[in-house]
């Protein structure tokens, strides 16, 4: 890369960041909504009557939103929308501005987890509401979700659950993909099993809240494995957790031991186009994604028990290599795309 490409990189970066600034700001404050519905071109005045902000203050923020092509404006630099079809495409990459800002907040303490005398992990739930950025980036089309990492390719999925069975979430976080399953297949039994309290807290209100009788919840550690649990679900499923443990074989292991003979293990797991830094260059999702890890992952994997952390970043050829040390033969796992780019499902009968 010459001199100037490298500058005009450089300056994308710093104009990346000054939007995604103002996407946070504009949506916490209500002033995004006003786009987000269907409208007419609007005027400065109108567009903060409508949210109820200082007319001055939105002017800049829109000239932010404007100038990054976000949002747009008429020739006359009078009326400011967003046609339907860009609406849809914003309001799907909502969550990813919102992974952005959690990043932002993470300064100090990757400041201090870089630091040999710093602080080693924490818990990912202690620090913001990423549990609820989560189930967001899930509900966001909880259909689709349901159907990249169950029924799709694998139709004898679908017939089971819709039968009934004993079916086992580890990980399940404040349940947005649990509740839906257990709304959509009344007649299997779920359980989601989470190490956050907090989290089995949330979800246990939601239960409570929608009356859900075939979904329990209990808080767990999959490391620390139940013997009630053994040998006791016809499928049991992990997504996008087996990377964020203190030890990854261990816990890849252990999933197995709760399935009874016949049964499913599904495992989601996010992957890069490449395995190393080298090769993510290319993968426009790369920098997010290891910026996640460092501030989200690993530091987790650290507060469980100091190891060096797989984090999310490890590739195909990282996630294979675990699954086969956790007994997983490479030519009895089905392996196919979820519903997301980044993700992956790793399917095992046993």
């Amino acid at each position: 890369m010459d001199k100037d490409s490298y500058n005009a990189r450089l300056l994308e970066h710093i104009t990346g960041a000054a939007a995604c600034f103002a996407v946070t700001v504009s949506k916490e404050s209500g002033l995004l909504n006003v786009f987000l519905e269907p409208h007419e071109p609007m005027t400065v005045a109108e567009i903060a009557a409508k949210s109820n902000l200082r007319q001055r203050y939105v002017q800049e923020v829109l000239g932010c939103l404007v100038t990054s092509r976000i949002i747009q404006v008429d020739d006359n630099s009078e009326k400011y929308s967003l046609p339907p079809e860009l609406r849809t495409c914003l309001k799907g990459m909502l969550i990813s501005f919102d992974l952005a800002d959690h990043l932002n907040k993470r300064t100090e303490d990757l400041k201090s987890l870089l630091d040999p005398n710093g602080i080693k992990g924490y818990p990912t739930h202690s620090r913001g509401n990423i549990g609820d950025k989560m189930d967001e980036l899930v509900n966001t089309d909880i259909n689709g979700t349901i159907d990249g990492m169950f029924l799709r390719s694998t139709p004898d999925i679908q017939q089971k659950l819709e039968t009934g069975i004993d079916f086992l979430e580890f990980g399940c976080g404040q349940g947005a993909l649990i509740l839906a399953m257990a709304e959509k297949f009344p007649n299997t039994r779920f359980l989601g099993v989470d190490i956050s309290k907090d989290a089995v807290a949330v979800l246990e209100k939601e239960i409570q809240k929608r009356k859900l009788a075939n979904l329990r919840v209990e808080q767990g550690d999959i490391l620390k494995l139940d013997e009630k649990l053994i040998e006791k679900f016809d499928m049991v499923h992990i997504h996008d957790v087996l990377h964020d443990m203190g030890d990854s074989v261990k816990g890849a292991e252990n999933i197995k031991k709760v399935v009874k003979p016949g049964g499913i293990v599904n495992i989601i797991e996010i992957v890069l186009k490449g395995n190393n830094h080298k090769e993510n260059i290319e993968d426009p999702m790369a920098p997010q994604m290891y910026g996640l890890s460092s501030t989200v992952c690993i530091p987790e994997s650290h507060n469980q028990s100091g190891t060096p952390g797989m984090g999310c970043t490890s590739g195909m050829k990282g996630i294979k290599e675990m699954l086969t040390k956790a007994g997983y033969p490479l030519d009895k796992l089905v392996i196919n795309k979820a519903q997301n780019p980044l993700l992956y499902r790793f399917t095992w009968y046993k």
